[in-house]
Order: C-alpha cells, then sequence, then structure tokens
C-alpha cells in the first residue's frame, strides 16, 4: 500500500489596505510643509515615474542619503539664475 505524504497548508496573510495608494494633493502639500518626504507620481502615459520630493529647508543628510540610495536619480534643487550664478553651478 502506498503512503501519500500530507502537505501542511499555511494560510497566506491577510493584507489590509487601509488607505487608498495615493493621497490628495492637499495631502501631499500638508506633509511636505511638516518636513516629511513625498513620492510625486506622473501619468502613466507620460514617464510613468515618481520622484521623491520634500521641502527645502527641511533636508537632512540622512534624507540625501535615501534620496541617492533608493531612488538612483538626479537630487535637483531649484533656484534662481542669480543663485545659480553666485554658487558658480551651471543650469540643467
Amino acid at each position: 500500500m502506498a503512503t501519500q505524504k500530507r502537505r501542511r497548508v499555511t494560510p497566506l496573510p491577510r493584507v489590509v489596505s487601509p488607505e487608498p495608494p495615493f493621497t490628495t494633493i492637499d495631502e501631499a502639500v500638508d506633509e511636505i510643509r511638516r518636513g516629511r518626504m513625498v513620492i510625486v507620481v506622473d501619468d502613466e502615459d507620460r514617464e510613468n515615474e515618481g520622484d521623491l520630493t520634500m521641502a527645502a529647508e527641511t533636508v537632512t543628510p540622512e534624507a540625501v542619503a535615501f534620496i541617492r540610495k533608493y531612488a538612483s536619480g538626479v537630487i535637483c534643487v531649484p533656484m534662481t539664475s542669480e543663485r545659480l550664478d553666485k554658487m558658480q553651478l551651471p543650469q540643467m
């Protein structure tokens, strides 16, 4: 008589998503005002990408390190042409 091995079935963990995947613009602006980083995404039909964004006055070395490590892109800072000239930085 052949013996059958019984497999133990482990239930999958329940995934709870209490909030929609995207927030409103007002909520994102509020998060930025509080010094938090947000992801700003464009349309699927455009580049279909996201940018890590936060207020320049709240950026820390740790935040820059996080952006460099996980976003793998160019870190941009908006500033006037006068400020760029003073710092001898070319515009992108």
